[in-house]
């Protein structure tokens, strides 16, 4: 189920020029989606390897920071170790 707030009519669309800039982001957004297989887990469905499932509270939040913030927020750490580091 979503949150009731993102039924609701957004702030942003008040001005044509954070309209544009929301539709700009979307557009550069979907074009990433394009080629992805979607793949179903446990707890959703995963569209990208660095977001995190559909549907959930961390999906909504880092699409809305991908879309509304300005600047665009960081979505996720990728964290590695290799034999070289310990």
């Amino acid at each position: 189920m979503l949150p009731f707030y993102y039924a609701r009519k957004p702030a942003f669309f008040k001005s044509p020029v954070a309209f544009f800039r929301f539709l700009h982001r979307a557009l550069r957004l979907l074009l990433v989606f394009r080629h992805n297989k979607i793949v179903r887990v446990f707890n959703g469905y995963k569209l990208h390897l660095y977001l995190p499932a559909y549907p959930s509270p961390a999906f909504f939040y880092a699409i809305e920071s991908k879309l509304l913030r300005s600047p665009p927020e960081a979505t996720t750490v990728v964290f590695s170790m290799t034999k070289a580091c310990g």
